[in-house]
């Protein structure tokens, strides 16, 4: 299964990866990034293209990654407490073992 999982991994991401190469090659321009939208001149520089691209896919996997983690707290949650509850459940089996084990063994 690993096997696959790898497989699919690389189909994915090579493509992906090749998308990335073609656009940093192709996009080589500066372009004027300005923060001030009232005075553009203000705060204002000169960056390629693809640093731009690159800068909001990286962001953009950031912010979703932890959507996603942020939205599964819940059942890591519930998985802890599951847990905690497994492992008290065992201590009480084990000391109700012990307890019983005497009387089982009969008189001696």
């Amino acid at each position: 299964m690993t096997i696959i999982r790898q497989l699919f991994g690389w189909l994915v991401v090579l493509p992906i990866a090749v998308v990335v190469v073609a656009l940093g090659v192709a996009n080589r321009a500066s372009v004027t990034v300005a923060w001030n939208p009232l005075d553009p001149a203000a705060g204002a520089f000169q960056v390629p293209l693809f640093v731009i691209a690159l800068a909001m896919f990286v962001l953009g996997a950031l912010v979703g990654g932890f959507t996603v983690w942020n939205r599964q707290r819940h059942w890591r949650r519930a998985a802890r407490d599951g847990r905690a509850e497994a492992r008290t459940l065992k201590a009480e089996v084990d000391r109700l073992k012990q307890n019983v084990a005497p009387a089982l063994a009969g008189p001696r």
